[in-house]
């Protein structure tokens, strides 16, 4: 669900504090954006518990394209994580050695390291 910024404070709040609120901020001409955009929306099928949603990092001050892609992670209303890159969190393996080529995996792995997924869970 793409969101404007003041729709993405409103959801932050008004959400149910048991539900992680997962936010993508992207920019949709950087392939490892577009890439982490495919691997969410295959998460979020099977994670009924997590609310996932996208905010163009350009229509916001929160973030320079630099860090992009970028997760941020609520609970309760709380910042439980900010994974600004993500992929400086992404496993050794996936990708130090090629930029754009992590895996659902490896972001399922990240997600799990932040206490948002319970492991085997998806």
């Amino acid at each position: 669900l793409n969101v404007t910024p003041i729709q993405f404070s409103e959801i932050i709040d008004d959400t149910d504090p048991r539900v992680w609120v997962i936010i993508h901020l992207y920019e949709s001409n950087i392939p490892s954006c577009r890439l982490m955009n495919d691997h969410l929306l295959e998460l979020a099928q099977t994670m009924n518990y997590c609310r996932f949603l996208r905010l163009q990092a350009s229509s916001t001050q929160l973030i320079d394209p630099v860090g992009l892609p970028s997760i941020l992670m609520y609970r309760g209303g709380k910042l439980e994580a900010n994974l600004t890159p993500i992929t400086e969190h992404l496993p050794e393996t996936s990708f130090r050695s090629k930029k754009d080529r992590f895996t659902v995996d490896d972001v399922r792995w990240v997600l799990e390291s932040s206490g948002a997924i319970i492991p085997n869970s998806s």
